[in-house]
């Protein structure tokens, strides 16, 4: 699709009024553990925190990433976390790895942790709620995703070592109450043991990964997503626990605008739009077809102004959202972070993956769900930008046809059925016809027409015989050489089958020799 110069202009009016959201600083701290020295290793940490880093990335956060990190590293990490935190609007800390209870108490492991004895706790340990003070001090808003509920060879070694008190050790962490204004994200039910995962993310951060990066829901509807996916992936095994006392809703994206703010917007960019339009006619930039069709589009946005601001539009959100906390906005247009995509994880295989998955879901895809960016899954995309309203489709996969997709409730390329089917439900079933009436190829129901017997007037012989006499469906004895050979058939013989298509041919077999007599076939 190839635009005007005036209509680039208008376009990129458009979209810098869509981007004007003031910026938010909302800061995240993401840690991801894999690499123990004196334990096990773990195979997906890593990975779940990169790709977290990505996402929350991509929605504007100043990202502190910190990946298999010693008990020295873990604390300067902190302490970097809790500087920039100061005068944020929101704050999340997002870890994987190994963790542990004891006595109520949560801790997070560093790689280099023996837990050789109680002492270690206490020196070679990360308490939970020190993390949880220093957001709480800082800053109103602050989330916590807690991934670390692996089964930890760890907290054998520290049990032994314990003794008695070893009953002070207990499965999984501890149920933890937030404060006001924060959310704590845990990836299984408290005391119970959460799954590495067996792909490139845990059960808990791969899903965690996908909702955030595709949905435009606030957090407490994204988490019950992910709830149900992961029960859904770990065969209801792993149930993801939140404790919340959040004073508004949260989004990682752009939050829903309510009535004023949305006449509010559209007022700026009408005001520009026309101010725009007026300077390309002055100086006679622009065809006089683009020009009359940029006029009424002016028009149409005009009418929908109106209606807004006289509240007959039912799919404007009514009344104030005065609890959606402000911090959930992105950056504006200026940010570094917003302004440009970088490649995350989320790419090659992966996102290709993905985006079929969506493709099928809004019914724009029925191949397999493989990592293959075919010239079908192109096709698909195409169709998906075509029957969406959207620019064309891109011709390699993005992350950003992944979100368009998946901001889709339902069904958006059309169901495609045969003439003999008809659509129910979502689905092709085949048509019916009442009593009396068959199914033609083309879909209608008409009377049966006379059977195609030797021997009748009308032209009936040549159809039993074969010949051309019923174009429509083909020559019977053809098909049914092919569904049963010439010797197959004893005499007077009859059969029933179904042809190539789709109806039903009956013969009766004949014979050789000096009294000859054909098969008789016809069409039921």
């Amino acid at each position: 699709m190839r635009f005007g110069p005036v209509l680039l202009v208008l376009i990129c009016l458009i979209f810098a009024g869509a981007s004007s959201a003031h910026a938010q600083k909302r800061v995240a701290l993401v840690i991801g553990n894999s690499a123990y020295q004196h334990t096990s290793k773990l195979t997906n940490p890593r990975n779940d925190a990169t790709d977290m880093a990505a996402a929350l990335k991509r929605h504007g956060f100043q990202v502190i990433e910190g990946l298999d990190l010693g008990k020295a590293a873990f604390d300067r990490i902190m302490r970097d976390f809790a500087l920039a935190l100061k005068g944020s609007d929101a704050g999340v800390f997002f870890y994987a790895g190994h963790g542990m209870q004891v006595a109520g108490q949560n801790y997070l492991v560093p790689i280099d942790a023996k837990a050789e004895g109680a002492e270690a706790l206490e020196f070679e340990m990360v308490r939970l709620d020190v993390v949880h003070r220093i957001m709480e001090r800082q800053t109103s808003t602050n989330i916590l995703f807690l991934d670390a509920c692996r089964d930890n060879p760890l907290a054998r070694n520290l049990a032994r070592s314990m003794g008695t008190r070893s009953s002070e050790i207990a499965r999984g962490l501890a149920a933890v109450e937030s404060g006001v204004g924060t959310l704590i994200s845990f990836s299984t039910q408290p005391g119970n043991v959460a799954l590495d995962g067996t792909g490139r993310n845990s059960p808990f951060a791969g899903a965690l990964v996908r909702r955030i990066s595709t949905s435009n829901d606030d957090l407490s509807a994204l988490l019950i997503d992910v709830r149900n996916d992961v029960r859904k992936d770990t065969y209801n095994k792993q149930v993801p626990w939140e404790h919340s006392a959040l004073t508004g809703r949260f989004y990682f994206g752009t939050p829903p605008l309510n009535l004023n703010e949305e006449i509010a917007i559209l007022k700026g960019q009408l005001s520009e739009l026309e101010a725009e339009l007026k300077r390309q006619e002055q100086k006679g930039l622009g065809n006089a077809k683009e020009m009359a069709a940029l006029k009424q589009e002016l028009a149409k946005s005009r009418d929908e102004l109106k209606r807004r601001e006289e509240g007959q539009n039912p799919q404007a959100p009514g009344g104030s959202q005065s609890t959606t906390q402000t911090a959930m906005l992105p950056p504006s247009a200026g940010s570094k972070d917003s302004a440009t995509y970088s490649p995350t994880p989320l790419v090659g295989g992966q996102l290709v993956r993905e985006i079929k998955k969506e493709l099928k879901r809004v019914g724009c895809y029925g191949g397999p769900i493989d990592e293959k960016w075919s010239s079908a899954t192109k096709t698909s995309s195409q169709n998906f930008a075509k029957y969406a309203k959207l620019p064309s489709g891109p011709a390699e996969p993005h992350i950003d046809l992944l979100n368009a997709i998946g901001g889709q409730t339902g069904r958006v390329c059309p169901l495609e059925c045969n003439s003999r089917q008809m659509e129910k439900d979502g689905q092709c079933i085949a048509k019916t016809c009442p009593s009396g009436l068959t199914l033609g190829l083309d879909g209608v129901c008409e009377k049966p027409k006379e059977r195609e017997k030797a021997g009748t007037e009308k032209g009936d012989r040549s159809k039993a015989s074969g010949s051309p006499g019923n174009a429509e469906l083909g020559d019977p004895l053809r098909e049914a050489e092919r569904i049963w050979p010439s010797g197959t058939l004893h005499k007077g013989q009859t059969v029933t089958a179904t042809a190539r298509n789709g109806r039903k041919i009956t013969c009766t077999g004949g014979s050789m020799g000096p009294n000859h007599k054909p098969r008789v076939c016809f069409w039921n």
